[in-house]
């Protein structure tokens, strides 16, 4: 998108695409397809232990638990579905939604955008001191720092995510035992 329309009504029309479809995808995790997710979750035996663990999280922590969902390396869809299966009220997932989108939607267009100025450039065909070759590099730095950037999220967050399974693992154990 960033490529055909550039970085800024790319940008923007890529964020309200993947809001509405955020929107959509929730909505009907909540309601119609609802049952049929935790189907197929509670038939795979991690599937059905993961629901139960981030289920309780969810209930505790709802705006913690959509961070660490948003933040992890999944496809937007997944998430979606995730927070409407975990009952994460319309509250967190738009307050968490919309600065994780916000952030996510830059790197793919921001690429789009600057491939046109930046393959010109690696090329030759654009003088090197020109304002477009600055321009160009520019966008390859802001681009390049986004995706040291989402490196640094995922891995955090991943951290943040595995640890939170181990902390609820415990509880279980802890709970089995003391039956």
């Amino acid at each position: 998108i960033g490529f055909v329309f550039g970085l800024g009504h790319g940008y923007v029309i890529d964020l309200a695409g993947k809001f509405v479809g955020s929107t959509v995808s929730y909505a009907l995790g909540r309601t119609a397809l609802r049952t049929c997710i935790q189907k197929l979750l509670l038939r795979n035996t991690l599937g059905g232990e993961l629901l139960h663990i981030f289920e309780a999280e969810a209930a505790s922590k709802p705006y913690m638990t959509a961070t660490v969902l948003r933040a992890a390396y999944f496809p937007i869809s997944l998430k979606n579905y995730g927070l409407a299966l975990l009952n994460v009220k319309l509250m967190p997932f738009v307050v968490t939604t919309l600065p994780f989108e916000l952030i996510d939607t830059y790197l793919p267009i921001a690429v789009g955008a600057s491939a046109k100025d930046l393959a010109a450039l690696l090329r030759g065909q654009v003088p090197a001191n020109s304002q477009s070759a600055q321009h160009a590099w520019i966008q390859f730095g802001l681009v390049s720092f986004a995706a040291v950037g989402t490196v640094v999220l995922l891995v955090g967050f991943g951290l943040v995510t595995k640890r939170l399974i181990s902390k609820r693992r415990r509880v279980i154990e802890e709970r089995n035992d003391a039956r």
